[in-house]
């Protein structure tokens, strides 16, 4: 679920000059006011790089945009043949659409544009600021309400950040005073940690019989930096359409520990590492905060599993 906005020139060459822009001279185009939250695209052996990703044209593709530490989910800019598109999944935050709804007018005046919504209807610049969003976020948040039993729902940000909501988190969202007060805090808590989640790495092996490829995935645990772990892992929504595609899934899932002066990480199954880590904390259903380890800690890991 979505609400998506056009934003729609009233002259051609105001449209033109926005799609010559890259995706870092568009950032600089509306002063600097909003980040561009890198996802790193697969394609298969490697990841396009952060200099790669900042060239692309604004055209190029659908690029998330929001404020660090301030959104969650963020919003997504797609550009067509008329129009620049915002999408605001749904539930989104309250930061999240404010957000959104202020990169709208932005764009819209300095392309001097017409705002229309998803449901045809166009807005004038002040009605975007008094723009009624609570039905939306509302709306995302009873359709949390699906998850029975073990069902665990997965509610995605940018830059590979993914919170997992289980039976009992959705019924203290669904169950407060302020649910949209409840769903904001829940998602900032995890969304906005210093911690990175860490990007995922595949090594595909052929089978000794000679047939389907064998698919390892892998993350890098680093000791400069916290990192968010999940305790069962599962691939990045980006990441699904390519493997699956060419390889069904990951068959296998390991953590690469990057030792300090060690050339190599040195690699143990993703369940070893879990086992054995001692700084962490449990941040939702799925995931673990882990603090920075020490070149001791990683090396005892190590040693366990000799």
């Amino acid at each position: 679920m979505s609400q998506t906005f056009k934003i729609i020139p009233k002259e051609k060459r105001a449209r033109k000059e926005v799609e010559r822009l890259s995706v870092s001279q568009f950032v600089a185009y509306m002063d600097g006011e909003f980040d561009y939250l890198t996802d790193l695209v697969y394609r298969g052996g490697t990841y396009m790089s952060d200099e790669a990703e900042l060239a692309q044209l604004i055209t190029e593709g659908n690029f998330a945009f929001g404020k660090e530490f301030i959104t969650s989910r963020a919003f997504i800019l797609i550009c067509d043949k008329k129009s620049f598109n915002v999408r605001i999944n749904t539930p989104a935050t309250t930061k999240d659409w404010q957000t959104a709804l202020a990169f709208i007018k932005m764009l819209a005046m300095k392309t001097d544009a017409i705002v229309i919504t998803e449901a045809g209807t166009e807005l004038s610049l002040s009605a975007l600021e008094s723009y009624d969003y609570k039905p939306d976020i509302l709306a995302g948040i009873k359709n949390l309400q699906e998850a029975k039993g073990d069902d665990v729902q997965q509610i995605v940000g940018p830059c590979d950040r993914i919170i997992y909501l289980d039976v009992n988190a959705i019924k203290n969202i669904t169950g407060a005073p302020d649910p949209i007060a409840a769903f904001d805090t829940t998602l900032e808590k995890v969304f906005h940690t210093d911690g990175a989640p860490p990007t995922q790495y595949f090594l595909p092996f052929r089978k000794q019989d000679g047939s389907d490829e064998f698919l390892i995935g892998y993350h890098i645990l680093f000791s400069n930096f916290p990192t968010i772990l999940p305790i069962q892992p599962r691939l990045y929504p980006k990441n699904i359409p390519l493997i699956r595609k060419h390889y069904g899934g990951v068959q296998k899932w390991l953590i690469g520990l990057a030792i300090p002066g060690q050339k190599e990480p040195f690699f143990l199954t993703h369940e070893q590492v879990i086992e054995s880590l001692q700084r962490c904390r449990k941040i939702d259903a799925n995931q673990l905060y882990v603090e920075r380890l020490t070149r001791e800690e990683m090396i005892a890991m190590v040693k366990k599993y000799e």
